[in-house]
């Protein structure tokens, strides 16, 4: 499993989730801030061990499809963390 995930980097600095709507317009969603070991902690309740972990931070790329976010280069923006259910095991205890 490897789902991809908001860096909390941007929320710890007020820069909550969020998309233009249809009508063109920001809309906030409901963001509730997880650091790191609460995936860790999470996942390892699951008899699950972290395989992977990815960060993307605003780059050159980023700035030039969305030049917008100029000033949040250099920051993570993004992170997936890729799962694997370990050998023999029957789930949470």
């Amino acid at each position: 499993m490897g789902p991809v995930w908001y860096h909390p980097h941007f929320m710890l600095n007020g820069i909550p989730t969020h998309f233009r709507n249809s009508g063109g317009h920001n809309q906030a969603i409901e963001t509730y801030i997880h650091l790191f070991s609460d995936h860790v902690t999470a996942g390892r309740r699951q008899a699950m061990t972290l395989h992977e972990m990815h960060e993307r931070v605003v780059d050159d790329d980023w700035v030039e499809r969305m030049p917008s976010w100029a000033k949040h280069a250099g920051r993570p923006a993004s992170f997936a963390l890729v799962w694997r259910t370990q050998a023999g095991s029957a789930g949470p205890p």
